[in-house]
């Protein structure tokens, strides 16, 4: 099958169900019926396959992309790994991050109440999260902070 070519993928259409452009060693691009177009590597780990998101074209390009592929092939090669646990556990550890940093501000200002702290820190934790890479709206980061703070000390 030959590779996927900047003009091929500009040329794929949308149709009444999505469907697949195969690139090679577990490449495709995902071409939605909305007309969206995503990067996917699909590989196996332990027998069971899996599929991993790259990107959606057109911002991550074909060269890009087929660099990406070639990483995660090394990896994939060398250590086995599940990419698709390795990114929920960044998620977790950032999270878990922030979460800690929230607490010793909350301890460092000595506000009067969880309440009052999370309407002060919530505009500062959406820009924490944001650097981090975790997705976290105004209204969740408010009630996240006061969630955070109102738990016991473990």
């Amino acid at each position: 099958m030959p590779p996927l070519t900047d003009t091929a993928i500009k040329a794929a259409k949308p149709r009444a169900k999505a469907y697949r452009l195969s690139d090679q060693k577990g490449l495709y691009l995902e071409v939605a019926d909305s007309g969206g177009k995503w990067w996917r590597f699909k590989y196996r780990v332990g027998g069971k396959e899996k599929r991993l998101s790259l990107g959606v074209y057109p911002d991550s390009g074909v060269d890009r992309t087929l660099g990406l592929v070639g990483g995660l092939e090394g990896q994939l090669q060398r250590h086995g790994s599940d990419f698709s646990r390795s990114g929920a556990n960044a998620r977790h550890r950032a999270n878990r991050e922030l979460k800690e940093v929230v607490k010793r501000k909350f301890a460092e200002r000595q506000w009067k109440s969880a309440h009052s702290a999370s309407h002060e820190l919530a505009p500062w934790v959406i820009d924490e999260a944001k650097r981090r890479n975790i997705r976290l709206s105004p209204t969740r980061a408010q009630v996240t902070v006061y969630e955070w703070l109102k738990e016991k000390k473990e």
